[in-house]
C-alpha cells in the first residue's frame, strides 16, 4: 500500500476477533517521503463467546433467526457491537465470537425473526476468567398492532415512518 509522506494510523479489526488494546490492535507512524515501512504487526484476540439455542414456546427450534447482542449496561461502552451478530442454524443454535469485555462486560443476546416476537435472552456476565456463557432464547408469536398515519383533515400521509420503542429493549 502506498500512502503520502505524515502522520498514519493502521488497525486491524475482524468479524470474530476482538481488539485487544489500542496499543496492539492498531498502530501510529510517521513516514517521511520514499521511506517503507515493513515492522507492522497487529494482533486480534479472540474475545469473549455467546454461544446458544434459539426455540419458540413449544421448545423447537427456530431457524434462520437474526441474533445481535447488546449492552445490558453502560459500564463498558467502548464496545463495537456491529459485528455482533450472527444467524441461527437449523437446530436453532448459534454462536457469536469476538465480543471485547475488559475486566467484565453484561449482555444480553436479543433475536428476531418474522412472524414472530423479538426476545431476548437473560443477562449474560462475561469476565476475564469467564470468557463464554451459553444462553437460550424462546420466541413467542407475538402480538400485531394495526393503524394509519393521517393529516388533520383525516387524509393518509403517504412516507410517514414508524418508530417503535419498547422498554424490554431499551439497548436495541
Amino acid at each position: 500500500l502506498r500512502l503520502p509522506s505524515g502522520l498514519h494510523t493502521v488497525e486491524a479489526a475482524a468479524k470474530g476477533y476482538a481488539k485487544i488494546s489500542s496499543r496492539v490492535s492498531a498502530q501510529t507512524f510517521s513516514l517521511t517521503p520514499g521511506e517503507r515501512k515493513a515492522d507492522i504487526a497487529l494482533k486480534l484476540d479472540q474475545g469473549g463467546t455467546v454461544d446458544g439455542f434459539v426455540l419458540d414456546k413449544f421448545g423447537r427450534p427456530v431457524a434462520d433467526a437474526q441474533v445481535q447482542i447488546y449492552l445490558a449496561s453502560t459500564l463498558w461502552p467502548g464496545v463495537d457491537l456491529k459485528n455482533l451478530t450472527e444467524k441461527t442454524d437449523g437446530t436453532g443454535y448459534f454462536k457469536i465470537r469476538g465480543i471485547e469485555y475488559g475486566e467484565r462486560i453484561q449482555l444480553y443476546a436479543s433475536a428476531r425473526r418474522i412472524g414472530l416476537a423479538k426476545s431476548r435472552s437473560s443477562i449474560i456476565d462475561l469476565t476475564q476468567k469467564k470468557r463464554s456463557e451459553t444462553t437460550q432464547i424462546t420466541m413467542q408469536p407475538g402480538a400485531l398492532i394495526t393503524g394509519k398515519v393521517s393529516d388533520p383533515g383525516g387524509l393518509p400521509v403517504v412516507g410517514a415512518e414508524i418508530k417503535f420503542t419498547s422498554s424490554e429493549f431499551a439497548g436495541d
